[in-house]
């Protein structure tokens, strides 16, 4: 493909076809969501599209607010060493939290209940700081 991208980049593929829907989530009626949605499963993407994800790189790494990254404890789509060498680039104030669970799409308990906690700890947080700041 990179050898003649022109020839590639005009192919239109089901985004169904090269991404793993399922994997989104265990929640089987999540999966039909996915796979049944006109702008997920049932929209078709040029191959540029995918060529271009992969081709894109990031130079700056900075942020100018804090992050907090929470990453399910059972992605089947994005490992968490994924996710951890990201994370580590990144140059701002930050946290990363393991959820105990959860698919890419964390509906299924406890992931969900810790996911809520851990943004809502993370916001207040974050608030009270600014509050703080600003007195």
């Amino acid at each position: 493909m990179a050898v003649m991208p022109w020839l590639f980049d005009r192919l239109v593929i089901p985004l169904s076809l090269v991404t793993p829907l399922a994997a989104m989530s265990a929640n089987k009626r999540m999966q039909a969501y996915f796979e049944n949605d006109p702008f997920i499963g049932k929209s078709w993407k040029a191959a540029r599209f995918f060529r271009m994800v992969h081709k894109t790189r990031i130079e700056n790494w900075a942020l100018r607010c804090p992050l907090l990254l929470v990453h399910p404890g059972q992605d089947a789509w994005t490992p968490t060493e994924l996710s951890l060498v990201v994370y580590e680039k990144i140059q701002t104030a930050k946290c990363f939290l393991e959820l105990s669970n959860g698919s890419h799409l964390p509906v299924e308990e406890p992931a969900n209940v810790e996911l809520i906690c851990e943004a809502d700890r993370f916001l207040n947080g974050f608030v009270l700081s600014n509050v703080a700041t600003a007195d």
